[in-house]
């Protein structure tokens, strides 16, 4: 006597299991792909902040500073500027006319071995409104000074100081798969 056939033969069964581990091997490296997709976007994100929160730092520290007293130091292949705020504050010191209290002297610089650039500040021995330290620059070379890494992977920093009082500053940064970033920006001392 007949009887309906159920279920599957083994044939049916290994070419339902065969399709599946296809379709999930695909799957996979199609999620293995995204992931790292992810992760190299993430990568440049980081790069790219890196530098536009660098060039933002600088020139708004710049901001308050005095032209005439910004200087390009050769030894931290960098910038130095006097500001009128006590290292590790914001809050700018005035004497009773008014006029900007010179108390520190704030460094941006680039170290090419770590490919980083860095900022360091260091108090003035006598807080001045013109004249000693601020005509003769900071006590110390500010390649010793305790520093604050703001980018890395940077290839290029170039601060240029311009004949008017201006800072013009760029920054080429390059990830480990060669992704560039190259940013430019300019800025004046209000003092």
């Amino acid at each position: 006597m007949w009887r309906p056939r159920r279920g599957f033969t083994w044939i049916e069964t290994l070419v339902a299991i065969f399709l599946m581990a296809l379709a999930s091997t695909l799957m996979s490296g199609f999620f293995l792909y995204t992931i790292r997709q992810n992760r190299r976007y993430e990568g440049r994100q980081e790069l790219i902040l890196g530098v536009e929160n660098t060039l933002l730092r600088i020139l708004s520290q710049f901001h308050g500073s005095r032209a005439s007293a910004l200087r390009f130091d050769s030894s931290i292949a960098g910038i130095v500027f006097p500001l009128p705020v006590a290292v590790n504050s914001t809050v700018a010191r005035l004497d009773v006319q008014g006029s900007p209290l010179w108390s520190s002297w704030q460094a941006f610089g680039w170290d090419s071995s770590s490919r980083t650039v860095w900022e360091a500040s260091r108090a003035f021995i006598l807080a001045v409104t013109q004249g000693g330290e601020l005509s003769s620059g900071p006590t110390g070379s500010a390649a010793t000074w305790t520093r604050t890494v703001l980018a890395r992977s940077v290839r290029e920093f170039q601060p240029t100081v311009s004949g008017t009082g201006g800072l013009r500053v760029r920054i080429l940064a390059q990830d480990a798969q060669g992704y560039q970033v190259e940013m430019t920006s300019t800025g004046v001392a209000q003092n």
